[in-house]
């Protein structure tokens, strides 16, 4: 049998997140060749960290010129653009198969391959899509189902976005022609977590965690002020934050150093032997985002037995069984992210934490579910 040949369409390749490298990396290991086409949105001296080496010969990172500014309202534009960067460095007579990592900047990508070359497809729904897109592109909306309706498999991360398309209005009358070719596949933690798990800690909490970058749509100001009205009844409650400076420190900053007795910032912490030290340190992983793909933080924290806080119908939601590995929140709501540590606090010991299947997370076992599909859709 030939080697399979994917082309892997990412938008977010050179983003924040290390997702698609290391699910790249992986899929590498299973012997998978690849062609990843990153939208460059970044100067190349910036890609030091997103440098990828694979052991499967003609594999290969291939980049988009800069996009421009205006390409983030001019969609077509920047359709087009790609589309003739990636058809001008890639022979796609030699792909197999086309994998979108996002249903519109990539999903159209791979719809214009499909109707040039015939080449079949499948898409994954990201944060983006539901929350950008879904919400502000109602022009997008027809060619969102043409590219739905073109694509072999949808792949949700969560169990919870694949809720959320289903039930947008956009969608949801023709929730019947989509919904049999979707599968839910979640992202991935590290080997380092997997290979160190950690007990749960028989004891009472009030030390809480948050890891994660410092923006408004990770809502650590509604966090603080639930941590404010928990302290009116819990004076021994703290909260420590790790993590990133970004687009809401200005907010987030002044009111870790007004309340700096009970709050501590650490910044950035690289090393996972140091963040092994703070989760094991701490009883409760709290993270209510607005927005979430999946959020490995909630798993990495569970790895190392924090009970989480995370939001409904974002992320994590879905993937266990309610009241399982924590609570669930309305992120809107201070009272609702109260009411959910609250409900922690009360029920810690009942949280067991040790039957949680973290194979599941092990990126191999995840390439080879991608690997599986692969061939399902080429039946193979």
């Amino acid at each position: 049998m030939n080697k399979l040949k994917i082309l892997y369409i990412s938008n977010g390749f050179l983003g924040l997140s290390k997702v698609h490298r290391v699910l790249c990396s992986a899929v590498d290991k299973i012997k998978i060749q690849q062609t990843v086409f990153a939208v460059n949105r970044k100067n190349k001296s910036q890609r030091e960290d997103t440098e990828l080496y694979f052991s499967v010969e003609g594999s290969k990172v291939i980049y988009s010129r800069f996009l421009r500014t205006y390409h983030k309202f001019l969609f077509r534009n920047k359709a087009r653009f790609l589309y003739q960067d990636l058809t001008d460095q890639t022979n796609i007579e030699n792909i197999d198969l086309i994998h979108a990592t996002t249903l519109f900047t990539d999903g159209v990508l791979a719809l214009k391959l499909y109707k040039k070359y015939n080449k079949r497809y499948i898409i994954t729904i990201r944060n983006t899509d539901l929350n950008t897109f879904l919400k502000y592109r109602k022009d997008l909306y027809s060619l969102m189902h043409e590219i739905l309706k073109n694509a072999d498999k949808i792949i949700f991360i969560s169990e919870a976005y694949r809720i959320n398309l289903f039930e947008h209005n956009s969608i949801k009358k023709s929730k019947h022609l989509y919904y049999d070719k979707t599968i839910v596949i979640s992202n991935g933690i590290d080997d380092f977590w997997l290979s160190n798990i950690y007990p749960k800690k028989q004891t009472s909490a009030f030390k809480i965690l948050f890891v994660g970058r410092i923006s408004k749509e990770k809502n650590l100001v509604r966090l603080i002020n639930a941590l404010l009205q928990l302290r009116e009844v819990r004076q021994d409650i703290q909260l420590t934050i790790v993590g990133e400076l970004g687009n809401d420190e200005k907010t987030v900053l002044p009111l870790i150093q007004k309340y700096s007795k009970f709050i501590e910032y650490t910044g950035s912490i690289k090393s996972k032997e140091k963040l092994l030290k703070i989760y094991r340190s701490h009883h409760i992983f709290a993270m209510p985002s607005l927005t979430e793909t999946f959020g490995l933080v909630y798993i990495e924290a569970l790895s190392q037995g924090l009970p989480v806080l995370f939001t409904e119908n974002q992320g994590i939601d879905g993937v266990f069984q309610d009241g399982v590995v924590g609570e669930k929140v309305n992120a809107y709501s201070v009272d609702s992210i109260v009411s959910g540590l609250e409900k922690i606090i009360l029920n810690y010991p009942q949280y067991n934490l040790s039957k949680i299947d973290f194979s599941r997370f092990d990126w191999i076992e995840i390439a080879k579910s991608y690997q599986k599909l692969y061939n399902e859709v080429l039946n193979r």
